[in-house]
């Protein structure tokens, strides 16, 4: 299965923490977790993944960065203190601005 609209699969982990996947897996494998999606079904998720914001945002609203299933947290957190307002001004699960999404793209090569 690929990604809905080209959005990633919002769920929440055994931790109660919103968890971004890449895609619903189809069958149970090694890099698959399971989580909750906002439907309340269980379901298997493949390797956390997003592009415009954290993969994992924590109860206190915490974040954890992936990039291609690769944590990345300190580097990308410390780059974000260098520019003002990363977020998008909705606030909704920390959605990044075009400068910070660049600087992420920076990251990532």
């Amino acid at each position: 299965m690929g990604r809905s609209n080209g959005k990633p699969y919002r769920a929440i982990d055994a931790f109660g923490r919103i968890v971004f996947f890449e895609s619903i897996a189809g069958k149970k494998a090694n890099d698959v977790f399971i989580a909750t999606n906002t439907k309340g079904n269980e379901g298997y998720y493949r390797k956390r993944h997003r592009t415009d914001g954290p993969a994992i945002i924590g109860k206190n609203n915490s974040r954890r960065w992936y990039i291609n299933g690769v944590e990345h947290t300190k580097s990308i957190e410390k780059s974000l203190e260098n520019i003002q307002d990363p977020f998008e001004p909705s606030g909704k699960d920390f959605q990044l601005t075009k400068e910070a999404k660049l600087m992420l793209l920076i990251l990532s090569d």
